[in-house]
């Protein structure tokens, strides 16, 4: 990474901000733009990322607290801008904590192309 520039606002509206990124390398740039909300325990984010690592993509998340439970969902689409070639798929997701002493994570991904990393880094 050569440079990073970025921003986040400050809240918007109640739980909404937005984060701008603008990542210079020396194989090209990448930009991504993000709106994230949170309010009432509930989480969700929508992002666009431009150029990363030749790729377009959009991703939605949403994660809602039910008595002990997270329930997640996550959905992405991306393009290989070079080949032309789309990708699509969706993650959803159950967590539940035990005691504060740990949790324990089940996941249903449906499409090879999407990492779970991407959920885990939304909604550690």
């Amino acid at each position: 990474m050569n440079s990073m520039i970025g921003y986040t606002s400050p809240y918007i509206i109640k739980g909404l901000k937005i984060s701008l990124n603008s990542i210079s390398q020396s194989a090209g740039s990448y930009e991504s733009i993000s709106a994230d909300y949170s309010i009432n325990k509930i989480k969700a984010s929508f992002a666009i990322d431009k150029n990363a690592k030749g790729h377009k993509g959009e991703r939605f998340a949403i994660m809602i607290p039910f008595q002990n439970i997270d329930i997640g969902f996550l959905y992405q689409s991306s393009k290989k801008t070079l080949i032309n070639k789309s990708y699509s798929g969706h993650v959803i997701s159950i967590k539940r904590n035990f005691l504060n002493q740990g949790s324990l994570y089940i996941a249903l991904r449906i499409c090879e192309n999407i990492s779970l990393k991407n959920f885990y880094r939304l909604f550690p």
